[in-house]
């Protein structure tokens, strides 16, 4: 029951039984006033949890976030730490090789890098 059909019962009653439902109504409206703040306080309870529920959701965006700028960082150390390596410590263009393997030259069919 909600505070407006709370109230229009209250009135009805007041209508319906005159002065006497006023004098016995003390107790009602303690009663009715009680009602009314159990369904402020659920209200209240539903908009701290609606609040919660979007922070939690922003806290999640900004995890991914910086889980993303983390990758990309890392992406960028590893190209910085290629670059830095420079040509001397490349195989020869046309050549690879796989640990505990001999080189061997792109294109050979028995090459398991090229041909997996």
């Amino acid at each position: 029951m909600t505070v407006k059909q709370t109230h229009r019962e209250f009135d009805r009653i007041v209508k319906e039984y005159g002065k006497t439902a006023q004098l016995i109504s003390e107790e009602e409206r303690r009663e009715i006033r009680q009602h009314e703040i159990k369904i402020k306080m659920k209200e209240i309870d539903r908009d701290i949890e609606v609040a919660r529920e979007a922070n939690r959701s922003k806290e999640i965006d900004r995890d991914i976030e910086v889980a993303r700028e983390a990758n990309r960082s890392k992406e960028l150390d590893i190209e910085l730490r290629k670059l830095q390596m420079g040509d001397e410590h490349r195989p020869p263009r046309g050549f690879h090789t796989v640990p505990g393997s001999q080189p061997c030259e792109r294109g050979s069919s028995s090459c398991t890098v090229h041909y997996n």
